[in-house]
């Protein structure tokens, strides 16, 4: 928390700026002689933070003393700000160009940026021309209007707010230490690092290119929680995605997960699950979803000794963790007891969901071989893998069945993601780079 007893105030009102130790009446207030206030942290913070300021005199005159009240009524005149972002700097750069320099502006200011853009009032504010009575002069590049001007009064505040608020920005540029000259090693250094910046310009229109050209079908199989997505991608076609594994896919893979995961719920708890309950809470709350889904396993749309493999592994889970939140703890013995328990059936699980994963993927290819006809010689496949499936991908292992093995790594690529369910376009992408990189070594 900050203490704003140690906060000074920052007083504007017309021409006078000066910093007093008076407590503040809020952040940013109106007082009732018409000073406006704003609170800033103390003195030595402000040297250390902006380390622009000696002392107290030498803030008052960077937050915008006497001596710059006339640039400042000539940006109040010209109008020269909207938000206030450029103001402090242009202010004060106004103050130190020589009448020669004026009439080079967009050479001179070159630090200041005004994001609005507000330059036709700035250089107006330059070079003393006032919005108001100077608009319907002869030669001036805006039209004759009779738009009011804005609030003086507001003006004013606006304006010394970005004063008080950048200045400490512009001097520290203007106090920093001027940049050196680079040395001729460092240039020479500087035009070898461009030639590998221009490289991946050219690459990457070469990669377009290749990706424009390349006119071979793509079949595209990609892991997902539904047992994998394959697409297939036809030169000037919309790409065609195979429907789904069947659910009971999904079914047994949830099931056998649930076994799986109970297990890794109790796991970092074996040394000392009677004194640390953290486990009590979630194995609760998961018990209560394993007691839904075997309430509902006769709703199944699958072959009924299918329902009692589900309802029987469900059972063995439920029973588990009843035994350990009635004893309130559990043994190492006691877990390994469940997994023996549960490991014959989490293998017929897994037998039943390989053959519908397996069974449903054979079909779509071998449907597509017939579409695409001899152009299935040409065909490309594409797989995504992770870490756990570098041994045994599935997905990939069905794609060099019909593929074959003697185009693995040619037209049969395997590309290992950190997501297990990468997304089609950065696997397109990934592809691209692969066939345009083939042409560096051909």
């Amino acid at each position: 928390m900050l203490d704003f007893a140690q906060f000074q105030t920052l007083r504007l009102k017309g021409t006078m700026t000066e910093l007093t130790n008076a407590s503040p009446t809020g952040a940013i207030a109106q007082s009732a002689d018409s000073f406006l206030e704003m609170t800033y942290p103390s003195v030595d913070l402000i040297k250390c933070v902006k380390g622009v300021a000696p002392d107290q005199d030498r803030i008052a005159i960077l937050m915008g003393g006497p001596s710059s009240d006339l640039k400042q009524q000539a940006f109040l005149d010209a109008q020269a700000f909207q938000c206030g972002f450029c103001s402090a700097g242009t202010t004060m750069n106004s103050a130190s160009l020589s009448e020669e320099q004026k009439q080079d502006l967009p050479f001179h200011p070159k630090g200041n940026l005004c994001r609005c853009p507000g330059y036709r009032s700035i250089d107006d504010a330059f070079h003393g021309r006032k919005t108001t009575e100077e608009l319907n002069q002869p030669n001036h590049r805006n039209p004759p209007s009779d738009k009011p001007m804005r609030n003086p009064r507001v003006l004013s505040i606006v304006t010394m707010l970005s004063i008080a608020c950048a200045s400490s920005f512009c001097f520290a540029d203007a106090i920093a230490p001027p940049k050196q000259p680079a040395t001729p090693q460092q240039v020479a250094l500087d035009d070898i690092k461009q030639l590998n910046t221009s490289m991946f310009g050219i690459y990457d229109k070469g990669l377009a290119i290749h990706e424009k050209n390349f006119n071979h079908p793509l079949i595209m199989a990609l892991f997902s929680g539904k047992g994998g997505r394959f697409i297939l991608y036809r030169p000037g076609q919309s790409p065609l995605e195979a429907p789904s594994v069947p659910p009971v896919y999904e079914i047994m893979k949830s099931t056998g997960h649930c076994a799986m995961g109970t297990y890794a719920l109790v796991s970092p708890y074996l040394d000392d699950a009677k004194t640390n309950q953290g486990w009590v809470t979630d194995m609760k709350d998961y018990r209560g979803h394993v007691q839904t889904a075997q309430d509902n396993v006769d709703n199944l749309d699958i072959k009924p000794e299918e329902k009692a493999l589900v309802a029987a592994v469900l059972g063995k889970v439920l029973a588990f963790m009843d035994t350990c939140l009635k004893n309130g703890t559990f043994t190492s013995a006691e877990v390994q007891a469940y997994a023996r328990g549960v490991e014959p059936d989490c293998e017929k699980l897994v037998g039943i969901g390989s053959v519908a994963q397996v069974g449903h993927w054979f079909e779509v290819l071998t449907e597509w071989k017939k579409l695409l006809g001899d152009e299935w010689g040409q065909t490309y496949a594409l797989s995504n893998s992770i870490y756990v499936t570098r041994q045994n991908n599935i997905l990939f292992s069905i794609l060099v069945q019909f593929i074959g093995p003697e185009a693995i790594n040619n037209r049969l690529i395997l590309l290992e993601t950190t997501d297990f369910q990468a997304k089609p376009e950065a696997m397109w992408g990934s592809f691209m780079r692969i066939v345009s990189d083939r042409t560096l070594v051909t």
